[in-house]
């Protein structure tokens, strides 16, 4: 198998909660934002038509250089534990969470995310999204269209 580069965003979606209020209870910055009802914004902050149908909050998670996709997500699933009533609080108002991996390759790669992971994923309600970006693996992250 040969190498390849990932980024991984937590994304929270929710049909009412406040964005600053899914921010405060994880103590992170959110890299995008919006909060259901809310005009509806670019991301540098031009008005558009209409207002945000849900509330929606993209946190990158930045990972030291070197280390592999399972050993991170093992970390980030240790990291949010302590926030699992709070994921399911969201599950259970209408919410979803997910890990966003953008996975990026120049030819075949691949990783085994075993029964263990699996199912902590479960206990912590997060589900697994992921995009392959191939021919893409000698870019930084901003030329990717990072997550």
């Amino acid at each position: 198998m040969y190498p390849f580069k990932y980024d991984v965003s937590l994304r929270i979606r929710h049909p009412e909660m406040k964005a600053d209020e899914i921010c405060n209870q994880l103590g992170l910055n959110a890299e995008h934002k919006w909060t259901a009802g809310a005009s509806r914004r670019t991301p540098k902050g031009t008005p558009l038509v209409g207002v945000n149908k849900s509330t929606y909050c993209c946190f990158l998670l930045e990972h030291p250089d070197g280390l592999g996709l399972i050993d991170f997500l093992v970390i980030c699933n240790d990291k949010f534990r302590c926030h699992s009533d709070f994921f399911r609080s969201i599950r259970l108002t209408g919410g979803s969470i997910e890990y966003f991996i953008g996975w990026y390759c120049d030819k075949n790669c691949g990783e085994v995310f075993d029964l263990e992971f699996l199912s902590d994923l479960v206990t912590l309600q997060i589900d697994l999204s992921i995009d392959f970006y191939g021919g893409a693996i000698k870019g930084s992250a901003e030329d990717r269209g990072r997550p």
